[in-house]
């Protein structure tokens, strides 16, 4: 509980710090920024990846979590990266290196299908290791 009134107490003081003039000349913009952030969260990527989860549960028990973790990950790096992913403004990226922007698209996906693929390579191998210990694929 302490815990929990820590952290509000910071949320708290950041978004303090934040509104002020110097970090938002504007604090709609950043109060608009935020809300939005929370609504796309709340209303569509929670419903998508409880879907695709959903799906997963199909699953083998052994097979799910080397789905999973993949997907996670790709996730996470999807939403780090998705401006330089979509190439809205490149040239904000020539404006500041001096040459173009490289393809974060098909490094994106060369990156998620190696995980995926690794981790699914792996997959036989630990349910032949379970196998042989006589544990059931899947148990921890």
């Amino acid at each position: 509980m302490a815990l929990h009134l820590a952290a509000f107490a910071l949320i708290g003081w950041a978004l303090w710090r934040m509104l002020g003039v110097r970090v938002a000349p504007q604090p709609v913009n950043l109060l608009l920024w935020l809300g939005g952030g929370l609504l796309l969260h709340d209303l569509v990527l929670l419903p998508g990846y409880s879907a695709v989860d959903g799906a997963l549960r199909r699953l083998p028990a052994p097979a799910r979590n080397h789905v999973r973790v993949p997907l996670a990950v790709s996730g996470v790096l999807l939403l780090a990266y998705l401006p330089s992913i979509l190439q809205r403004q490149p040239w904000n990226a020539v404006n500041a290196l001096g040459h173009p922007p490289s393809d974060y698209l098909g490094r994106w996906l060369l990156l998620s299908g190696a995980l995926l693929g690794g981790s699914l390579a792996l997959l036989p191998l630990r349910v032949r290791r379970a196998r042989r210990r006589g544990d059931r694929p899947g148990s921890p």
